[in-house]
């Protein structure tokens, strides 16, 4: 009998102690699982902010190019108005010339040229027809940049 009850006691023994170590092996188990997601989210942040740094990278360079194309083309129509205004005195007549000589000109691979009155603010050259006579004196673009100035 007393065989018994020490068999009792040492089965209970070890049931509690593989119940306690099963539940130990859970937590090790949660916390191994924790710190991976933890350094997959840093990683994954990290990855974010290189991708964020390169696209802002691109992007100031694409304006910096855009800039320059644009300065460039700019240039160019004034030494070409500037060739073909040499014998106009209309006023008028030297307008129409220039505006033909703008509408003409593009860059990059769908970029145009728009002229606006600086007084009025109305546009009176412009690649798309129904934008010409619009006032764009307060007129934003989607990067909240005033279009008149």
């Amino acid at each position: 009998m007393r065989f018994v009850s020490i068999l009792i006691l040492t089965l209970s023994i070890i049931a509690l102690f593989v119940y306690e170590m099963e539940g130990f092996k859970n937590q090790k188990i949660n916390e191994l699982k924790n710190s991976l997601i933890s350094e997959k989210r840093e990683i994954a942040k990290e990855s974010a902010l290189e991708l964020v740094h390169d696209i802002d990278f691109i992007s100031k360079k694409i304006r910096f190019k855009t800039k320059k194309e644009i300065k460039k083309r700019v240039e160019e129509a004034y030494k070409i108005i500037q060739a073909n205004l040499k014998n106009e005195q209309d006023k008028e007549s030297a307008k129409r010339i220039i505006l033909k000589i703008l509408s003409s000109l593009r860059f990059g691979k769908d970029g145009y040229i728009f002229v606006y009155e600086r007084d009025s603010g109305y546009v009176i050259l412009h690649a798309i027809k129904k934008f010409i006579g619009r006032n764009v004196k307060n007129k934003m673009t989607r990067q909240n940049i005033s279009v008149y100035d």
